[in-house]
């Protein structure tokens, strides 16, 4: 997460001046690049196609893969929304006269204006004063999640932040009824969720209603498979 990254940049930082060592630092995140990087260097397909101090790249990019990745990053100052415009593209092509690869990078046409639409009427999922404990290694009681209320409407979209090991797992998979609460409400379209066992869910009508959509689906494992499904199942997708 943000904040174990933040301090292990801010260790590797310290060393780097306190021993006078060089530092090599790969990612994909241009915030990171921007904060702690000296020189940029940006890759494409192999190659090296621009350099430059920190400072200057950020503010004169030459190359249009670099203006390309610039537009698309979060860190960029203004980031427009989706129903707004879309991200910058950088299309690609071999020069036939030279035989070199060459980018350009396309600019999307503005969106026509889309009027507002609010959330209306009851709200889709409440969660209300929603707990859950386990027993730590050493015997005590843990509060995994300790009390959380909100409201999501049709439409609406809820991010829940925060540091690894805050709750935010825990509680989805609680509104997903893959653990059980130690108290509190969960109502799907006013019906109840949280008096109904995890173990016993999965044959209720409002099942497939929800879902969670994990980072990387082919690479994660599935609870309900076997250990021999789950070995097979990367095998079948080749």
């Amino acid at each position: 997460d943000v904040t174990i990254q933040a301090q292990i940049l801010e260790l590797l930082d310290g060393l780097r001046r306190e021993l006078d060592m060089a530092l090599l630092l790969i990612t994909h995140d241009l915030g990171v690049v921007s904060q702690w990087a000296d020189r940029v260097a940006v890759m494409f397909g192999g190659e090296k196609v621009e350099e430059a101090d920190t400072a200057t790249l950020f503010a004169q990019p030459r190359h249009a893969y670099t203006r390309g990745l610039l537009g698309a990053s979060l860190h960029a100052g203004q980031v427009p929304h989706s129903s707004e415009r879309r991200l910058p593209e950088i299309n690609t092509a071999i020069d036939p006269a030279t035989g070199q690869r060459r980018f350009e990078l396309v600019q999307p046409a503005p969106r026509a204006p889309q009027p507002a639409v609010l959330p209306t009427g009851q709200p889709l999922l409440q969660v209300q004063d929603l707990r859950t404990a386990y027993r730590g290694r050493d015997g005590t009681l843990v509060n995994a999640v300790d009390g959380v209320s909100f409201e999501l409407r049709a439409g609406e979209t809820l991010g829940l932040v925060g540091e690894s090991g805050c709750g935010k797992s825990t509680l989805v998979r609680l509104i997903n009824r893959l653990l059980d609460p130690t108290s509190g409400s969960i109502r799907l379209a006013q019906t109840e969720l949280a008096d109904m066992k995890a173990r016993n869910f999965a044959g209720n009508a409002n099942r497939k209603r929800i879902q969670m959509v994990f980072q990387d689906a082919g690479d994660s494992l599935n609870p309900r498979y076997t250990a021999a499904d789950a070995i097979a199942d990367p095998l079948r997708r080749l």
